[in-house]
């Protein structure tokens, strides 16, 4: 029984976390669709190294007819020094017109033409 009462706490807990806290920073290969409105906005979180020069860089065809991309914040992650620290960033996207786009962004050194990770966001605006 005591087993039963620890697992549902630590369900609680997760749960709690995800709620409060929201997205998780991305930081790995992963694909992303959103569904909005059009003057409507959401947000995504990418962890990027600029201290050692990784970050996430988005393709350059992408068509910004669509979709527009703000860096809202840059917080330095627990228990890194702001020189060569890893940060996250906070960018808010928000569609201008109705359709779909995909954005594809890529983690890595730009000057090496590193590719680490692969972030694909769709984003279909109604």
């Amino acid at each position: 029984m005591k087993f039963r009462s620890n697992s549902f706490a630590l369900f609680l807990l997760i749960l709690i976390t995800n709620i409060t806290f929201g997205q998780n920073p991305i930081d790995s290969d992963i694909s992303i669709t959103k569904s909005i409105n059009v003057n409507e906005t959401f947000e995504l979180k990418f962890v990027e190294w600029p201290g050692c020069g990784y970050c996430w860089g988005i393709t350059y065809n992408q068509d910004s007819s669509f979709v527009s991309i703000k860096l809202k914040s840059s917080e330095l992650m627990s228990g890194y020094l702001p020189v060569g620290g890893k940060y996250i960033n906070t960018y808010s996207f928000k569609g201008k017109q109705k359709g779909n786009v995909t954005l594809t962004y890529y983690y890595g050194r730009p000057w090496l033409k590193e590719k680490l990770y692969k972030c694909t966001v769709t984003v279909i605006i109604n």
